[in-house]
């Protein structure tokens, strides 16, 4: 988790059914969860939220914008571990074997940390602002609480771009050094991750984006959350309510203890 920011409680059944029910962009999904996490859960129960924005709390606000991906990880981490493990079929047409892919998750975080960009200089005042070098065009890192801003609006990047240059026409020359500022400072986190088949030894080059990525896998994760209700409600009588604000591996424990009483042991 970025620095400055608690640890993340562990997530119930409540949680997985916003997981899974939230039909809102990937990010808005995963930081919708996340925010959930670091929150304490409400005594009378969190409802699930199926769409929209999530509301972005005031620690979280000013991180910057590509913080969603680390987070996504991070998350990912603490429900199944620090390896990615995924595979990609080999681009050359008389190959085409699967190759297995895996790779730590510290690791993938530490190769994409910021890096200093001599092209701009803070403006005076401390206002979070860049000026870049030789011109007027100002600018800044954009947030998480514009990202959730952006995806809300009907066009995104320049909903961020309004948000964080200005003026807001640049020279296509500058928003280019614009862009290249941006991608020192505040680095994406979905970038190719390379290697060799080691069937042909053809280079190859998939495409991660760890957003998209961690929440399919989190999602699958959550997919039994339903069958374990039933079967704890049917075990023990319990009502749903109960059921979901249990810790996801406390309640992991007692469904598996209720199937095996199922099957007889």
């Amino acid at each position: 988790m970025p620095a400055g920011l608690p640890a993340l409680r562990e997530p119930t059944g409540e949680d997985e059914l916003f997981l899974l029910e939230h039909r809102g962009h990937p990010a808005a999904t995963v930081l919708g969860l996340a925010f959930r996490l670091w929150a304490p859960p409400s005594p009378a129960g969190d409802p699930v939220t199926a769409a929209g924005p999530p509301e972005c709390p005031p620690p979280w606000r000013q991180l910057p914008a590509v913080c969603a991906g680390s987070i996504a990880l991070q998350v990912r981490r603490d429900w199944l571990g620090d390896l990615v493990r995924t595979d990609a079929a080999c681009g050359s047409a008389r190959c085409g074997q699967r190759v297995d892919i895996a790779f730590s998750i510290g690791d993938y975080l530490d190769h994409h940390r910021p890096r200093a960009f001599r092209g701009a200089t803070p403006e005076p005042g401390g206002t979070g602002w860049l000026v870049l070098s030789g011109t007027e065009v100002r600018f800044r890192v954009p947030t998480l609480g514009d990202l959730l801003v952006a995806l809300a609006a009907a066009d995104p990047d320049e909903t961020l771009a309004h948000r964080c240059v200005r003026p807001d026409r640049v020279p296509a020359a500058l928003a280019r050094r614009v862009d290249r500022a941006l991608a020192a400072l505040a680095p994406s986190q979905a970038s190719d991750v390379t290697g060799r088949c080691p069937e042909c030894g053809q280079q190859m080059s998939l495409r991660f984006d760890p957003v998209s990525y961690a929440l399919a896998e989190l999602r699958d994760a959550a997919a039994g959350v339903h069958e374990q209700v039933w079967l704890l409600a049917s075990a023990f009588g319990w009502r749903e309510r109960e059921i979901l604000q249990m810790p996801r591996r406390r309640r992991a424990v007692y469904a598996d203890l209720a199937e095996r009483d199922r099957r007889g042991w």
